[in-house]
């Protein structure tokens, strides 16, 4: 419902098994509170959530759930190279710590020798946990207690018992052997069962060079083609939608096989009857994943509870308001556009990092492994990360320590920082949130609990980041963005000598439609001119802006002004055929444009001012029209 739709959920309940808590996750709730729980936990979890909502912006739609058996197959044998290779290798990390403890007889810092050893053991154990082999990953501990133990006697200027820290490895080594002998690992959180599926939001190739992407635009309706529906079908199409009508579940089963629509819109009444049936038909294969939205005469109780059952993601009531359809379908859109996760893996362990890259890799992420935490700060910046994916001990300093250094630097402040570690000291693990960490995940942990974690996390600073660039109105760059985007595209067009266009584009008597229509309505015509341009323009190399009021820019990379005339005059065109809605009555409205070519220009100041020259000639003109900057090119 409308009401609700932004309001964030938590669930107390008794029934707190992990895979509930992941299923409530998936329907949409924020965080689960397992029963009985104490008054702090409660606070603490509900005090970020409702500082959150001082923000207005609505929850991003999750990226689908699909099971996928190739997908799966492929995971589990990532997972038994990585399992083999931790087996081979364990000869040469014991040879690694023996040389360690063979260093205590030497002159030197026993202290820091201890913290190197310490790490290694750490480092084993992590992995080994991970990985599914259990005794290795306990003999492990049991070697880091006594290396701590050896650590806390160093400090207090004690003599370190090095025979008895030497035989501790002994079980560590018979552990080692069985697994390199063959011993399989055990099932457990670290291992990939059936359950886990990929999360795979569907993304644009980056090499496309169409200006709209025909599958993300394609709409099924199942439905009577009649009255209001049939009108709902029309509208769609107008608006550019590519609208296909099935009378049955089965045509559409049978039309997802070879291509996947933006959405399914269902008539209730329609199906009446057939519910059950129609559920099971829709649930099976490539349509599973794809959103369902409902329309149906009455909005009661029993109307949406039956539509929640048969799998809605919305609920409309005939006849269909069109803007709030709308709305929804730019949602979806963006989930269908939306780049993959970046995750930076801060990782010493090279099977652990493989271990964790393979995990969200297989739910659609893309990774990057650093080992030296003092790469960071560049590699976010190149890479362009969502997140930071941590361990606690890392060569050289600690994770909370790392951490403290991002939150320094102003463009990371904000971006999340997750600790995977075995660090089970619950004092440390505050002490990292405390220094800047957003969540602390301890090893081993199941797969699909650590990308939804992640999944989650991601989507947050995404929702955040973009209130931040973008207007809230019509979801476009806001001005600071835009002119940051306009001064990046010239000088990089200078730089490689590529040709760049500037297109002002300003409504025309958009004042007599806020005065004749309402402010409300007006602003429905600026969302409508926003996803006109959106819809219009290459979504990877085009840049589109709102400027300011009704004014919005648009930045045509690689485009000189005469290809640059012959797009923005048809959408000109195009547009003032677009029908608006209004109490007052059904109305179309214009714009003018003005197109300015970077050449003869010096930076972006200079072509922004060129090309409001040309949009106020155009219109002195007489309005409904494109004029180019009389100084652009050489035409």
């Amino acid at each position: 419902m409308p009401s609700g739709a932004g309001v964030p959920a938590v669930f107390m309940t008794a029934k707190a098994r992990q895979e509930e808590v992941a299923a409530l996750k998936l329907a949409g709730a924020l965080e689960v509170i397992a029963k009985p729980f104490d008054p702090m936990t409660l606070a603490d979890t509900l005090r970020p959530i409702w500082d959150a909502q001082a923000l207005p912006a609505r929850k991003p739609e999750a990226p689908a759930i699909k099971d996928d058996a190739e997908a799966q197959q492929v995971l589990e044998e990532t997972l038994r190279q990585i399992a083999a290779e931790f087996a081979a290798d364990g000869p040469a990390k014991l040879a690694e710590m023996a040389q360690a403890l063979a260093a205590f007889d030497e002159p030197g810092d026993r202290a820091e020798r201890l913290v190197t050893l310490r790490r290694l053991v750490h480092s084993m154990r992590g992995s080994a946990l991970t990985l599914g082999f259990a005794e290795v990953g306990a003999t492990a501990q049991a070697v880091e207690m006594k290396v701590r133990e050896a650590m806390a006697e160093s400090d207090l200027r004690k003599d370190v018992d090095i025979v008895a820290l030497r035989r501790s490895f002994e079980p560590l080594r018979f552990a080692l052997a069985k697994i390199e002998a063959g011993a399989a690992p055990e099932p457990g959180r670290g291992r990939a069962p059936s359950a886990v599926a990929a999360f795979t939001p569907q993304v644009p190739s980056p090499t496309a060079p169409a200006r709209e992407s025909s599958r993300s635009r394609a709409l099924y309706l199942i439905g009577r083609a009649e009255g209001p529906f049939r009108r709902l079908a029309a509208d769609l199409s107008e608006l550019g939608y590519d609208v296909h009508r099935f009378d049955s579940s089965a045509d559409v089963v049978e039309a997802t096989r070879d291509r996947s629509p933006l959405a399914i819109v269902v008539r209730l009444e329609d199906i009446a009857g057939t519910g059950e049936a129609w559920a099971q038909a829709i649930s099976n294969g490539a349509a599973a994943s794809i959103p369902l939205l409902f329309v149906s005469a009455h909005d009661g109780f029993a109307n949406r509870l039956q539509a929640v059952r048969l799998g809605a993601r919305s609920f409309f009531r005939e006849p269909v308001k069109l803007p709030g359809l709308i709305d929804t379908l730019d949602e979806l859109e963006k989930v269908h556009t939306e780049l993959p996760y970046r995750v930076v893996l801060v990782e010493d362990s090279e099977v652990q990092a493989a271990h964790t890259a393979a995990m969200l890799r297989a739910a659609g992420m893309e990774t990057l492994v650093i080992s030296d935490p003092k790469r960071l700060p560049d590699a976010l910046g190149e890479f362009g990360a969502d997140l930071i994916l941590m361990d606690m001990n890392l060569p050289g300093c600690s994770g909370d320590e790392v951490a403290r250094v991002i939150r320094q630097m102003e463009a990371f402040m904000s971006i999340p920082i997750v600790f995977l570690s075995v660090e089970q000291d619950f004092d440390r693990q505050l002490a990292a949130l405390g220094h800047g960490g957003d969540e602390f995940l301890t090893k081993p942990i199941f797969p699909w609990q650590l990308v939804s974690v992640v999944s989650s996390r991601i989507q947050r600073y995404r929702q955040l980041r973009a209130l931040m660039l973008h207007d809230s109105l019509t979801g476009l760059l806001n001005h600071s963005r835009l002119q940051q985007q306009i001064d990046m595209e010239t000088a990089k067009a200078l730089r490689y000598k590529l040709p760049l266009t500037l297109t002002m584009i300003d409504i025309d008597h958009f004042k007599r439609v806020n005065d004749t229509h309402g402010h409300p309505t007006g602003d429905r015509v600026l969302k409508s001119l926003a996803r006109f341009l959106m819809h219009r323009l290459r979504r990877i190399s085009d840049v589109v802006g709102r400027y300011g009021g009704e004014e919005f820019a648009v930045v045509l990379a690689n485009t000189d002004a005469t290809a640059a005339f012959v797009l923005i005059d048809a959408m000109r065109e195009e547009f003032a055929q677009v029908v608006h809605e209004s109490d007052q009555g059904n109305f179309c409205v214009t714009f003018s444009a003005g197109i300015a070519q970077l050449s003869g220009h010096r930076n972006g100041r200079d072509l922004v001012l060129a090309a409001d020259r040309a949009m106020y000639r155009a219109k002195s003109f007489g309005r409904n029209r494109v004029e180019c900057d009389i100084d652009t090119g050489d035409d």
